[in-house]
């Protein structure tokens, strides 16, 4: 497909070379568009009152694009994803896990019985630019309790439809990018482990308070950012 001039004149000929409906401007009513920057739309006239359709309509379409599909592929922290042309881009993100609690540390001074471990730290948010993100999981609580997987949130660009949608929502004077836009990728890191809780050991008159921590909680799993090219 060869793009028609976006300046200058239009013929039918060049109409029919692209588009493929015959020499009658009349027939390509209500036919599908295009343009390079994948932006789309149907030719006026279609019925009732709309406007008829002229041959300056025609400027910079072409009959179709072409698409790539791809994926879903998982794209690395800080990484930046280039719109290709599409029809409907799915985005999945998941927050960062949060970290375990640390374990119970014992306690055999005078006062006796358990310390408690600190908890776990929540995990870290993953984004996609500014078209939404998903929070990182809570930290874990307890006698070395884990902590939570992050949420799961996913945006889908839909470029027939000229809709965003967040977990099938779909959001109110947002468009879906055009080609060549560039957008950030965050994947949120895992919450750190908690601090075990401290032992103490009573020896002869001295209580040897902290005497060492038990063990900490482990670290949360990262994120993830995957991105399918449809």
């Amino acid at each position: 497909m060869a793009i028609i001039p976006s300046t200058g004149p239009v013929t039918m000929t060049d109409i029919n070379n692209e588009f493929g409906k015959g020499l009658n401007l009349y027939a390509y009513r209500g036919v599908k568009w295009y343009r390079p920057d994948n932006s789309r739309g149907v030719f006026d006239g279609l019925t009732g009152n709309n406007p008829p359709i002229d041959f300056y309509e025609f400027r910079g379409k072409v009959a179709a694009l072409a698409i790539t599909p791809s994926g879903p592929t998982s794209y690395a922290n800080g990484s930046t994803f280039t719109f290709p042309n599409y029809n409907k881009i799915t985005v999945t993100m998941v927050g960062g896990s949060g970290g375990g609690a640390g374990a119970y540390g014992y306690n055999n001074c005078a006062n006796g019985g358990l310390t408690v471990g600190v908890d776990g730290t929540v995990g870290n948010p993953s984004s996609f630019g500014g078209f939404g993100s998903a929070p990182g999981g809570p930290g874990g609580t307890g006698n070395g309790g884990g902590g939570t997987v992050g949420q799961t949130v996913t945006i889908v660009f839909d470029a027939e439809a000229g809709t965003v949608s967040i977990n099938g929502v779909v959001q109110p004077g947002v468009s879906p990018p055009l080609k060549g836009i560039a957008v950030p990728v965050t994947v949120g890191t895992g919450g750190p482990g908690g601090r075990g809780g401290y032992n103490g050991v009573f020896i002869g008159p001295t209580c040897y308070y902290p005497y060492g921590e038990a063990t900490g909680g482990s670290p949360g799993a990262a994120g993830s950012v995957t991105i399918q090219v449809a």
